[in-house]
């Protein structure tokens, strides 16, 4: 078999999402996960499954705590699953055990914890990594080799836009694990999809921001639901976003556009092939998937580095970068002026 991997967090989304991933996985074997003290009530309230339900359907054995499956089980990896606030603190205990270590989106849940991931896949000299989808995409990959050969020249703007549905205010509550008190929210959940892909595409270090967020269709959320923001890169390039989380479509569509100097290149992801309006319900009907499984490729390619001893697809460095870029854009949301990079600490 190959290695042996657990789960660290079965409350979010990404719980299932990386379990089956690994389960499909012919170089990983997922022999457990910890459930961290969430209690079939909480994992009920987020749509999680119940403990029992999580370890029937993915055939491991359940832990409260990371350091006792760690001890137990003799992994080699960890996926981690859990609250954005707490997913350093993991990442800290798995590191120092020497396992390599997959983060669910965003990496963390401030800049000083991303620094703390950082350092320690340094100090311990293990492999970290985190997910971005937008680079395990057939398209987007083959966007951004088509860029990073030249063939619009020297790039000089990049504009990404992500539409991810509307927040049911009934997710926003105290244990949710994105939308829960001190988690990332919208802000880091589509933040980072946008930021990673003008950093990515760029291929440039960023150096100040700039964005507007409001709250304009879910009124009762303490969220964000649209934004828009621009990003200015050392060489001179400019970046820019706007998210959308404030309409009931189905499908996370996604557009990436750069702008060089010998021409211009765009992709768009709609998710789904076809889509069906009409009355009735449901109003809208997709039908034809036709996205790439991104997920699963990401696992694939660090399971495959955990292997080679080879360094992740994603640097764990580049994505704390990625993290800075949202927390800059929600500095300056809030003081509606434009804010340098590196942040200042507070």
């Amino acid at each position: 078999m190959g290695i042996r991997a657990g789960i660290v967090g079965i409350a979010s989304y990404y719980s299932r999402a990386f379990a089956g991933a690994l389960r499909r996985n012919r170089e990983a074997e997922l022999v457990a996960a910890a459930h961290l003290g969430d209690s079939d009530a909480n994992l009920t309230a987020v749509g999680a499954l119940a403990r029992g339900d999580y370890a029937a359907q993915y055939g491991l054995t359940l832990y409260e705590s990371p350091e006792e499956m760690i001890e137990k089980e003799g992994l080699k990896a960890v996926f981690v699953c859990a609250r954005d606030h707490r997913k350093a603190d993991y990442v800290e205990v798995a590191a120092a055990a020497g396992l390599d270590v997959y983060i669910s989106k965003p990496m963390a849940g401030s800049i000083e914890e991303a620094d703390r991931i950082v350092a320690a896949a340094q100090r311990h000299g293990v492999l970290i990594s985190t997910l971005s989808p937008a680079r395990y995409d057939g398209a987007f990959a083959e966007a951004h080799r088509r860029v990073r050969d030249g063939e619009v020249g020297k790039a000089l703007a990049v504009r990404a836009w992500i539409q991810h549905g509307q927040l049911s205010v009934a997710r926003v509550n105290e244990v949710s694990p994105e939308f829960g008190p001190g988690q990332g929210g919208p802000e880091l959940g589509l933040g980072v999809y946008a930021a990673d892909a003008l950093c990515w595409f760029m291929g440039d270090r960023p150096t100040r921001v700039y964005a507007e967020y409001d709250n304009l269709n879910t009124p009762g959320s303490p969220f964000m639901d649209v934004g828009a923001g621009t990003v200015r890169f050392a060489g001179g390039g400019i970046g820019s976003m706007v998210l959308y989380y404030s309409t009931p479509c189905p499908a996370p569509p996604w557009e990436v556009e750069v702008v060089g100097d010998r021409g211009i290149l765009r992709t768009h992801q709609d998710v789904y092939e076809g889509i069906l309006w009409r009355t009735g319900e449901p109003r809208v009907a997709p039908f034809y998937r036709n996205q790439n499984d991104v997920i699963g490729r990401g696992i694939d390619l660090f399971v495959e580095a955990c292997i080679k001893r080879t360094e992740p697809e994603y640097r764990i460095d580049a994505a704390r970068d990625v993290i800075e870029v949202c927390f800059g854009w929600n500095r300056s949301a809030a003081s509606r002026a434009p804010v340098d990079l590196p942040l200042k600490r507070t």
